[in-house]
């Protein structure tokens, strides 16, 4: 058995890590949540991070904002969204309409069954990658719980052997961090592939939408950012959103 000068001589983690006392001096008892070190251990080099900070625990949430401007030189057909403009060419002057329509793009993503599906797929590998994470962090803190209390029980044979344990708690909080980050970036990849996909198939389907409705341009508007005010008529979104769905319900 190793004695409590013994053990008060072992420097096992960094300054900045609050660890399990090795002085051999009793402490609360660890909760399923969090291990309480001693009200000293901030103070000693032998402090432990029992608490590692995680990126997942942010919420990773599905959200587009899709600009789209088309500038058409086509003939107005709908006078309510219509504006115009004086053209010159040479000695002749005449007046072309300025067809302009918009998008909004909350809406859009509300009821467009992919925005939809893709966004549950989303919150669902990042409630999978939460939950793996979280037994790992469990599995953690049940090993730093049973190390805390063989410290305080004297309970190792030799300093080696409790700096061992600690050195194999400590590395193992190391990865769960780097698994923490791998996660995270991985869920930000998986979400920026599927905003990508989302604004291509939105792009493809006014372009091909605006070959018959001729409007010069088509805004995207997001909690009225950008249009501050507009006719009724000039607002296209349930259109848009109806045939994005057909269009999508026949993939």
């Amino acid at each position: 058995m190793i004695n409590e000068e013994e053990l008060n001589s072992i420097d096992l983690s960094n300054d900045e890590a609050p660890t399990p006392d090795l002085d051999g001096q009793g402490s609360e008892n660890p909760s399923n949540e969090e291990i309480t070190a001693d009200k000293e251990c901030a103070d000693k080099k032998s402090c432990f991070l029992l608490n590692p900070k995680f990126l997942l625990g942010s919420n990773i949430v599905l959200f587009v904002a899709v600009v789209i401007l088309f500038v058409l030189h086509l003939k107005c057909e709908n006078p309510a969204c219509c504006g115009g403009a004086v053209v010159s060419k040479g000695d002749s002057v005449k007046t072309e309409q300025f067809k302009v329509a918009y998008v909004q793009v909350d809406s859009l993503l509300a009821n467009y069954q992919f925005a939809k599906q893709a966004n549950e797929s989303l919150l669902k590998k990042t409630e999978s990658s939460r939950a793996q994470l979280q037994r790992r962090m469990q599995e953690w803190q049940r090993d730093a719980a049973e190390f805390q209390n063989k410290l305080q029980n004297n309970a190792f044979l030799s300093r080696d052997r409790a700096e061992a344990e600690n050195n194999r708690l400590l590395k193992k909080r190391q990865e769960l961090e780097q698994l923490d980050e791998r996660l995270t970036k991985e869920l930000l990849q998986e979400q920026q592939k599927l905003n990508e996909q989302l604004k291509d198939t939105v792009n493809i389907f006014l372009a091909e939408y605006n070959k018959t409705h001729n409007y010069k341009i088509i805004l995207a508007n997001t909690v009225n950012d950008n249009v501050l005010f507009a006719e009724k008529e000039c607002d296209i979104t349930k259109e848009v959103v109806d045939q994005l769905n057909a269009r999508f319900g026949k993939k």
